[in-house]
């Protein structure tokens, strides 16, 4: 989908509005974050932020079922005339179409600013995360370690990570106090 240019609705993290509502969706539990608009007025970008709640199951096969939040986020498409339903996309060819222009930093300020504030709110015990795209490395990897240094500083460890079967990079962080030792 070809989109009008558009235009930044935030000139830095400091112009997010504090009164961002937790949204549900499918169990996922979000927040969704204006960040640019086409200059024809119709076309909102929005970044969603969100756990989802995993219950009695495993990301990895090497692990028995648990109770774990994934994490995730991605670019979304709301027509405001309403006439093509909403679009969401993780791949960042499409998305950089309906983002504006160099607001790449931007974007990884806001995914921070959203993930503290779910963390804050939910302390998962466990948390899972994996790239969407396969053997991602160099720079595509910095805006997952941004995430995991947010992850940390909220209280949150590294406790495995490694590659799955599909070749994408995953991270299984704990909670202070929580580890693998009743997982195995």
């Amino acid at each position: 989908m070809s989109l009008p240019p558009v235009r930044a609705l935030l000139g830095s993290i400091d112009d997010l509005p504090n009164d961002l509502d937790f949204e549900e969706e499918d169990g996922c539990i979000y927040l969704r974050a204006p960040i640019g608009l086409s200059e024809d007025d119709r076309w909102l970008t929005l970044i969603d932020v969100g756990f989802t709640p995993r219950r009695d199951s495993t990301p990895l096969p090497d692990l028995r079922s648990f109770d774990y939040h994934e994490f995730g986020y991605e670019v979304t498409i709301l027509d405001q005339v309403g006439k093509v339903p909403i679009r969401s996309t993780m791949n960042r060819d499409i998305a950089k179409v309906w983002l504006p222009p160099n607001c790449s930093r931007l974007v990884l300020d806001v995914v921070s600013h959203c993930c503290r504030r779910l963390l804050q709110e939910l302390t998962p015990g466990y948390i899972y995360r994996v790239t969407s795209a396969r053997q991602v490395g160099g720079p595509a990897l910095h805006k997952h370690t941004l995430v995991t240094n947010v992850m940390q500083n909220e209280g949150y460890s590294i406790l495995m990570d490694g590659t799955d079967d599909w070749k994408r990079t995953f991270w299984l962080m704990g909670r202070e106090g929580f580890d693998l030792s009743y997982l195995r």
